[in-house]
């Protein structure tokens, strides 16, 4: 999922036949628009590892209630010592509350696509192949991520700041 932008659902009804050696076509019943996606090393290694199994139906993936595979995610998590704190927001009626919480226990498999999303624009894949490639059909669900990612690079580059070398100024005197 985190490499090629599929969401649970759709990995979880992929079929052998809809998988060749460089695409993707997933199908759910019910859309209308038939995504192809591109595969990438790394989509192609998972899926190897998957391909002499029988999962039914001709089946890609053994497939998992989303409640099943999230606690998994989150107890795989904790187990791999993600213990960043991360914001939480969680509201009650109209009251809003925010707290920070370990990275682990807000794993899910939501995050997968957001991954693939926050990746394809950080590597500066477009916005319309973004939306090509998630199935997103507005500007605006792809947009939130954009001013996520603008917030982490401000971020990432205050580590700059933390460097021991001497400033310009400083050499110069």
């Amino acid at each position: 999922m985190c490499f090629t932008g599929l969401r649970y659902e759709e990995v979880c009804s992929l079929k052998r036949r809809s998988v060749t050696e460089d695409w993707i076509h997933p199908g759910i019943i019910g859309k209308k628009h038939q995504r192809s996606i591109p595969l990438n090393k790394h989509a192609r290694q998972i899926l190897s590892l998957y391909n002499c199994r029988e999962w039914g139906e001709d089946r890609c993936f053994p497939v998992y209630s989303n409640v099943t595979m999230n606690r998994q995610l989150k107890i795989a998590a904790e187990t791999a010592g993600i213990n960043d704190p991360v914001g939480s927001v969680i509201f009650s009626g109209n009251t809003e509350r925010r707290r920070n919480i370990p990275k682990w226990q807000a794993m899910s498999t939501r995050i997968a696509l957001n991954t693939f999303i926050m990746t394809a624009f950080d590597t500066g894949i477009n916005e319309g192949m973004v939306m090509e490639l998630t199935g997103h059909r507005s500007l605006a669900g792809i947009r939130r991520y954009e001013s996520a990612l603008s917030e982490m690079k401000k971020k990432e580059i205050g580590k700059f700041d933390d460097l021991l070398y001497p400033s310009p100024l400083e050499r110069g005197r």
